[in-house]
């Protein structure tokens, strides 16, 4: 199973396999690398979930998905 990062999905879970959401459209894959399987936490800053690496034969993983735009206060 896949879960979608986009926070508006409104049926985030989809089949393996898949690389875009059936539901919204959305890249499953977060930097090309991770793929999000289940939510683990959230937060002021984002969403955590328990992902899969597939650059390291899908080792699990723990994959934050920011949803605050990243800025600088100098």
């Amino acid at each position: 199973m896949s879960y979608c990062l986009n926070p508006d999905c409104q049926n985030p879970q989809n089949l393996d396999g898949r690389k875009y959401c059936l539901v919204c459209g959305s890249k499953l894959l977060l930097k090309d690398q991770y793929q999000a399987i289940k939510p683990i936490g959230n937060g002021g800053f984002g969403r955590t979930f328990l992902a899969e690496d597939a650059n390291r034969l899908n080792a699990l993983c723990v994959a934050v998905f920011s949803s605050a735009p990243h800025t600088r206060q100098y």
